[in-house]
């Protein structure tokens, strides 16, 4: 008898590569409406939170597990497909590469040249005093490894714990997906910036 669980997890597993596809085709065949790429990283992502909270409740465990690793492999995931469904080929989509020393969370290269980084935050409530100067510091490091300032983004899942000092790069390179707690998303849940834009302007940095 094969074990359930194990089951799903290699069925997970074998639907990871065909996922790239699938959104991409999906986007073709539908023209995604205007939030249809973020509803989709929202829906895995509220999908990760589900199946660690119920590994919270089965294994009794004290900590969920982060969804840090989950954010960078959706966003370097739905990313891949956005650039394959708007026709960008020829370039790498890498999450966690390592560059100089840097390990960006995801970065977007043509052959050896680094074009774009985007740096993915669940929540910034652990550093709700250092916002600005910590993405600032963040944008000189990743310059240094040969990553351009304008072509940095960070995405942030949810607001709920912490208030959005004052910069203008709020809701164009640096993006927070929602107000309310990751473990209350579902399909339903409020979007208060789209990914679209960050998506459309790293195609356009790479598209020949």
């Amino acid at each position: 008898m094969t074990d359930p669980y194990t089951s799903a997890l290699l069925v997970a597993a074998t639907e990871v590569s065909r996922s790239v596809l699938w959104a991409e085709h999906r986007a073709r065949a539908e023209r995604l409406e205007a939030d249809g790429w973020t509803r989709l990283w929202i829906e895995r992502m509220a999908a990760h939170m589900t199946l660690q909270a119920a590994v919270k409740r089965a294994a009794h465990k004290a900590v969920r597990q982060s969804l840090d690793h989950a954010q960078v492999e959706t966003t370097a995931l739905l990313l891949r497909s956005y650039l394959l469904a708007h026709d960008v080929r020829d370039v790498e989509v890498c999450a966690e590469r390592m560059v100089k020393g840097i390990r960006p969370d995801v970065s977007v290269w043509r052959g050896s040249q680094s074009v774009a980084a985007i740096e993915c935050k669940t929540q910034l409530g652990w550093g709700r005093r250092h916002i600005v100067s910590g993405f600032e510091d963040r944008e000189r490091i990743l310059a240094s490894a040969g990553f351009p300032t304008d072509a940095v983004w960070f995405l942030v899942a949810t607001q709920c714990n912490w208030e959005q000092p004052p910069h203008a790069e709020w809701d164009k390179r640096w993006r927070v997906v929602s107000d309310e707690p990751v473990e209350h998303w579902s399909t339903t849940t409020k979007i208060r910036g789209s990914i679209e834009p960050m998506f459309a302007a790293i195609a356009a940095l790479v598209r020949p």
